[in-house]
């Protein structure tokens, strides 16, 4: 093909070439934006305990970023699925007995996009897990399903932890 076939090709589908990359390009470049206002705003519908001195909750922050930041914590991830036992657990830390019981800080992070750090942990899907991260890296894991008594056994795990 010599250039003078491909110039007048594109002359004379240039209304096709307007119509089809322009929205294409406008597209990729706002795509990100649209993105992260979507993802605020999933994040925002769900249900969070209140949170307290005793209590964090991490709904637009990255996991990683979090943890590099505190390398010890203790962060009970939610699945976002699973709204019975989100509501029993939320439920729960609601009581300010029960968290004034906790030995330390407690995070709550809701797994709305499962990213490369989450998916590492490989959470037990349609539970909960309470994991113990020390210098970033996970040390133990206690794992919450709908039978789990909490008043008997969530302060005492946690603290265990």
């Amino acid at each position: 093909m010599s250039i003078e076939r491909i110039a007048g090709f594109i002359i004379r589908r240039r209304w096709l070439l307007i119509f089809v990359g322009l929205p294409l390009i406008i597209f990729i470049v706002f795509s990100p934006f649209i993105h992260t206002t979507v993802k605020n705003e999933q994040t925002a519908l769900i249900q969070q305990p209140t949170a307290s001195s005793k209590l964090v909750n991490l709904s637009n922050v990255t996991l990683s970023s979090y943890l590099f930041d505190h390398p010890q914590a203790t962060i009970l991830f939610e699945n976002p699925r699973n709204t019975t036992l989100n509501n029993k657990i939320n439920s729960f830390l609601s009581n300010s007995s029960n968290l004034k019981t906790l030995s330390s800080s407690l995070i709550v992070y809701t797994d709305v996009y499962p990213d490369a750090t989450t998916k590492g942990l490989k959470l037990a899907a349609g539970k909960l897990t309470l994991i113990r991260f020390d210098g970033g890296n996970e040390t133990k894991r206690w794992v919450i399903d709908s039978k789990t008594d909490l008043k008997k056994s969530f302060v005492k795990s946690f603290n265990a932890l």
